[in-house]
C-alpha cells in the first residue's frame, strides 16, 4: 500500500514539471494593413530598412522570396526578475494584385524569469508574455510611411 502511494506521488511530479515546462503561448496579435509599392523590391528593402529603424537585428528568419521576416531577439534586460524582456518582430506579406500587398506585422514577447542573474543574458529563462501590439503598429507604422502614400520609381531614361 505504501508503495502505491510512492509511486502515485512521483507520477504528480512528474506531471507537474512536464506541464510547467509545456507553458501555452498566449495567442499571436497580429496588426494588418494594405500597403502600395512599385515592386516587391523596394518592399523589402523598405521591409529591412524598417525593421533596423526600430531597433529589430537582422535575423536569420528573412525569406525574400516568400515575403516572410522575422527579425533576431531584441533583448531588453533589467535588474528585478519578470522586468526584463525580448521582442522579435514577424512580417508578412500577401500579394493582393497590382502594386498592392496585404501586410501582417505580430511583436512576439518574451520575459525572463530568472532570479540569481537577471542582468547576465547567458542565464536568462524566457517565458512566453503576450505580444507588444503596440510596438508592432508602429513598425507597421514607419513601414507605411516610409513606402508613402503613392511612391513612384523613376523611369531610368
Amino acid at each position: 500500500m505504501n508503495w502505491n502511494a510512492t509511486l502515485l506521488a512521483c507520477l504528480l511530479a512528474v506531471c507537474a514539471a512536464f506541464s510547467a515546462a509545456c507553458q501555452s503561448r498566449p495567442p499571436a496579435q497580429w496588426v494588418d494593413a494594405t500597403v502600395e509599392a512599385p515592386s516587391d523590391h523596394l518592399l523589402w528593402e523598405v521591409t529591412l530598412l524598417s525593421l533596423q529603424k526600430t531597433g529589430f537585428p537582422l535575423g536569420t528568419g528573412l525569406d525574400r522570396a516568400q515575403l516572410l521576416a522575422v527579425s533576431g531577439w531584441n533583448a531588453q534586460l533589467a535588474p528585478f526578475r519578470s522586468d526584463g524582456f525580448r521582442e522579435r518582430a514577424h512580417i508578412e506579406y500577401k500579394p493582393l494584385g497590382e502594386r498592392k500587398y496585404g501586410l501582417k506585422v505580430r511583436v512576439e514577447r518574451e520575459i525572463n524569469q530568472d532570479i540569481s542573474h537577471p542582468l547576465d543574458l547567458s542565464y536568462a529563462q524566457w517565458e512566453p508574455d503576450r505580444d507588444n501590439v503596440t510596438r508592432a503598429q508602429i513598425l507597421l507604422g514607419y513601414i507605411k510611411a516610409t513606402l508613402g502614400p503613392r511612391l513612384e520609381l523613376n523611369d531610368p531614361k
